[in-house]
């Protein structure tokens, strides 16, 4: 019996495996992709080559796996005659996969929607039997949707459908035609519809007339990673959601976490990139909202539900003359709400003329609490006195807090309610771990650069208001990311400067390291000296490749170049005419027989 049981189980296996087939397009049986997938079964894989289809896809309530050579080379062209790809019947499950397609040209079906108009030039998904239907859930992977035209909802539309998810897809410059339309890219209808769009890049949507480029309408969405720039509508340039009362079989939900919302144009006095309606509690979580104009408001949410906005930040807005605020509260409601923002900075938004506007409005008759937490929230009355975080390089869009700015390590820890179940609770808007060097940021970004850990900063002087910087290279600290930048060819000097709190020449070393140090590198130096941002002295054979500049201290490490007690400057070094980086940090004398690290200074040579 014993030997029979793996015999019988490798029948099984055979059997399962054999019944799981490739079928190839183009070839001499599937001349097309709805000749293979009319002829496919569950667990079957069609791999489609690079070329261009000219095919209106149905697919059967089956799943298996379409595998494209990747957007831009596997292309299905729906000759404007229908959708490039439709789902009408269930079930389908996330098993169901499409994977590496660009949808283009496609002009949707026929639905009754106050009249009969096309909809989802790029999928189209519609349940026949309606809400009482199987599930219809696909899953699609690294696709392209552009350049598909319908009256409305031209990349997507999906109604009385399933879980369906969106997976790092880029869905861009798709045109809605009909007037008052209500989505310019992505229509979800009716539950049990459920849209996960995660890491998706949402873009350059501007349909003549429509509400928003991204319409929920009693259907349930989650809006992870995702990019939304430079779309237009007339009322959202980002997402509009109607949430449900409650009282339907199904209620409605939506989260947005780690998305970002640029150069949106909001033409009508609502929202301008997300409105937030329903009566269940909403959390609009690390994200950004920047650059974006028109609107009363970047951000609108009902008054029915309590809702949380946690380490947002809003910046560079341009709203409507009548703007009461970047963020709004609205709506009369028997049941008192509370509108919570948490680690949030909300500044430099202005309206159409360029004055400071209140940074949250709860309008007038809301029963509704405003809860603020670690935020920096900039009104009309501390315009002039608020002290406003430094960002890296605001004026090519770059967010994320300067190292020493206010806001860093300003936040305070919460947790998500609901969580989500894809994004790691502590990922912030870069992907990288929420908390790193201390506490948590304000914003949707955290510090990830070694300068700000304190070890770079160095601990001279540190208990005399403190820490100085003793440390150049080319009469530089390298600012506040002590990085300092030269062109390839341009000859190099290291210095040591005198400590403040010592009065005679000091003892030193600078040691060296190839590359740039991460906050792997940071170790704990023996002797009460403390942290470094790397081990001194060579380290052979291992990478990265250590080394000791100059010493003075002793023969622990032998020298590259001589010393002498400080203030010391090197001869200027050959120069360099590679790309080339180096990370420095000494330890010097800072009192009679105490020793402390100095500042990091980090070279480029590029």
């Amino acid at each position: 019996m014993r030997f029979l049981i793996p015999i019988l189980f490798g029948l099984v296996l055979c059997l399962h495996i054999s019944a799981q087939a490739t079928l190839f397009v183009p070839s001499t049986p599937y001349p097309t992709i709805q000749s293979a997938v009319n002829a496919a079964t569950t667990g079957d894989t069609v791999w489609v080559a690079a070329g261009t289809y000219y095919e209106n896809l149905v697919f059967p309530a089956m799943d298996f796996y379409l595998l494209g050579a990747g957007p831009g080379l596997s292309i299905v062209d729906g000759m404007q005659t229908g959708s490039c790809m439709s789902f009408q019947q269930g079930p389908v499950t996330h098993a169901m996969v499409i994977e590496g397609f660009t949808l283009t040209n496609g002009s949707g079906e026929y639905v009754f929607q106050g009249g009969w108009t096309t909809v989802g030039g790029g999928v189209f998904l519609s349940n026949a039997l309606f809400s009482a239907g199987p599930p219809i859930s696909p899953r699609f992977k690294n696709c392209e949707i552009t350049k598909n035209t319908s009256a409305e909802a031209a990349a997507i539309f999906a109604r009385y459908g399933g879980n369906v998810e969106f997976l790092d897809c880029n869905i861009h410059n798709n045109t809605a035609t009909r007037w008052t339309s209500y989505a310019g890219a992505i229509f979800g209808q009716y539950a049990p519809t459920n849209l996960l769009l995660r890491g998706c890049r949402i873009a350059d949507h501007a349909p003549y007339d429509v509400r928003a480029t991204v319409y929920l309408e009693n259907a349930s969405a989650s809006l992870e990673q995702c990019e939304f720039v430079d779309n237009t509508a007339k009322f959202h340039s980002g997402v509009f959601f109607s949430g449900s009362s409650g009282v339907a079989p199904t209620p409605t939900t939506l989260n947005v976490k780690n998305c970002s919302f640029v150069g949106g144009i909001g033409q009508s006095v609502s929202a301008s990139t997300l409105w937030v309606g329903g009566s269940f509690p909403t959390v609009v979580e690390n994200c950004l909202f920047a650059n974006n104009m028109g609107g009363l408001s970047v951000l609108g949410m009902s008054a029915s539900a309590s809702r949380s906005i946690r380490n947002c930040t809003f910046v560079a807005n341009q709203l409507g003359a009548l703007s009461p605020g970047v963020v709004t509260f609205s709506g009369l409601t028997a049941q008192p709400s509370v509108l919570r923002l948490e680690n949030s900075i909300v500044v430099d938004n202005v309206d159409a003329v360029g004055s400071v506007i209140e940074s949250v409005a709860l309008f007038a008759g809301t029963t509704a609490t405003l809860v603020l937490t670690n935020s920096i929230v900039e009104t009309i009355a501390n315009s002039s006195t608020l002290v406003k975080p430094e960002f890296v390089d605001p004026v090519n869009g770059n967010y994320r807090l300067k190292p020493g700015s206010v806001g860093v390590d300003g936040g305070t820890s919460v947790n998500l309610n609901p969580p989500s179940p894809t994004i790691a609770t502590t990922m912030d808007l870069d992907g990288a771990q929420r908390v790193k060097f201390g506490g948590i940021d304000m914003g949707p970004y955290e510090g990830q650069h070694i300068s700000y850990h304190p070890s770079a900063w160095g601990k001279v002087g540190i208990s005399n208001n403190g820490p100085f910087d003793v440390l150049q290279v080319n009469g530089s600290f390298g600012d506040v990311f002590r990085t300092v930048s030269v062109p390839l060819g341009t000859s190099t000097t290291v210095s040591m400067l005198q400590p403040p709190n010592l009065a005679s020449p000091a003892g030193f070393a600078i040691f060296g390291m190839v590359g740039e140090a991460t906050e792997q590198s940071i170790i704990t130096v023996p002797l009460g000296i403390g942290e470094m941002t790397f081990a001194p002295c060579p380290v052979f054979p291992w990478f990265p490749v250590l080394f000791t500049l100059t010493n003075n201290l002793g023969s622990f490490c032998p020298q590259f170049v001589p010393s002498t007690p400080t203030p010391w400057v090197s001869f200027p070094f050959p120069v360099i005419s590679f790309p080339l980086t180096l990370t420095f940090q000494g330890v010097v004398e800072e009192s009679p027989g105490v020793y402390v690290p100095t500042n990091m200074v980090v070279y480029k040579a590029e």
